[in-house]
């Protein structure tokens, strides 16, 4: 092979792809302009706000940009970041029963724990516990302590432990037994 002629060659491919004027030069998207393909469109009332319902919202992506700068500069006004227990607990419960062979689930959410019980249906439990402790791992920050069992009496403990305090020292030792009795007859670590 005569590389002379394959690297003048190769040069002229890469040297003529860069005469393009478009490159580095800022081109404004026009939001009206209907996209001919089989994947995307999009039209005006996309991008506003007004007469859209809240349905319609659940399918925008969420998306928040801030600048260190400007958080810093009015740190006092803004709350500390935080997770919604209860909000968690109910996304928890609900992929937890989503998947095959979980007949019913209970989801407890402290500060640092994620309590979870359910009653297992099927003749693959190993597969249900990995499923579980999967679906938790990827939606639960990583400092949560996770301990879940298949034993369903306690679900009902874990309802009567939703009326718990984490500012009442008595709950926070009741907790703390009921977690014992669960790593003892935790499915897994």
């Amino acid at each position: 092979m005569n590389w002379p002629i394959v690297s003048c060659l190769f040069t002229f491919f890469l040297l003529s792809a860069c005469e393009s004027s478009d490159i580095g030069q800022h081109h404004p998207i026009n939001h009206t302009e209907q996209i001919n393909t089989d994947y995307v469109s999009y039209d005006q009332d996309m991008f506003s706000d007004s007469g859209i319902d809240s349905s319609a919202n659940d399918n925008k992506y969420g998306y928040e940009r801030q600048q260190r700068s400007a958080y810093y500069a009015n740190r006092e006004d803004k709350p500390v970041p935080a997770i919604k227990r209860d909000d968690l607990a109910t996304i928890v419960t609900t992929l937890c029963v989503q998947i095959p062979g979980v007949k019913d689930a209970s989801t407890l959410v402290t500060d640092e724990e994620i309590l979870l019980a359910y009653h297992p249906e099927g003749t693959r439990p190993d597969l249900i516990r990995r499923n579980i402790r999967e679906n938790i791992s990827h939606i639960a920050p990583d400092y949560y302590q996770i301990y879940i069992t298949d034993d369903p009496s306690f679900i009902d403990v874990l309802e009567n432990m939703s009326s718990y305090s984490s500012a009442n020292g008595s709950d926070a030792e009741n907790k703390e037994k009921i977690i014992k009795k669960m790593e003892h007859i935790t499915a897994f670590d």
